[in-house]
């Protein structure tokens, strides 16, 4: 009885190593060679022609989005669909990724990405909110395309600094 009870563990154990390596381990490594594929091509979408930018997004997307909808996602994966889909002018699906994306991980430079789509998609207000958000990396600001939008968060980020250091040395 023992024996059999150590070979069915056994099963159990080996039954559940494959399931982790075939539906885990290996669609994330499949995934890992096609966001580095993507991450390319999407670097190079600024440089295409606009014929030839629908049809580079269109694999893009195509090839992406199974692992975006995978065990195997990540963050990479919002950002280079928003990225593509962006390229497309579906700045609508873009801010939707954009969001799904700072929902899973809040990074400035997401929030930056977020503002230009808005902006793209005639959302103003929306895109000075979250340039401002993205303003704690000043980096990104400084790229920002609409200069009044830039210039105003800037303005707001020098203030901010000086009432932090006036408070500071308030306290010393």
């Amino acid at each position: 009885m023992r024996i059999l009870l150590r070979l069915l563990a056994s099963a159990v154990i080996v039954g559940a190593a494959f399931f982790a390596v075939t539906r885990v381990t290996v669609p994330a490594y499949k995934c890992n060679g096609i966001r580095q594929r993507v991450a390319v091509r999407t670097e190079l979408l600024p440089t295409l022609a606009r014929f030839h930018k629908l049809d580079v997004t269109r694999e893009n997307l195509t090839e992406l989005r199974p692992c975006a909808e995978s065990m195997a996602r990540s963050i990479e994966d919002y950002m280079l669909l928003a990225e593509n889909e962006k390229a497309r002018d579906q700045n609508d699906r873009a801010i939707a990724l954009y969001t799904e994306a700072i929902r899973l991980e809040p990074r400035p430079e997401i929030y930056f990405a977020l503002a230009e789509a808005q902006l793209n998609a005639h959302q103003p207000e929306a895109a000075l909110q979250n340039l401002r958000k993205s303003s704690y990396a000043a980096a990104y600001v400084h790229r920002f395309p609409d200069v009044t939008m830039r210039d105003a968060v800037l303005t707001e980020k020098l203030h901010r600094e000086q009432r932090l250091r006036a408070r500071a040395a308030l306290q010393k």
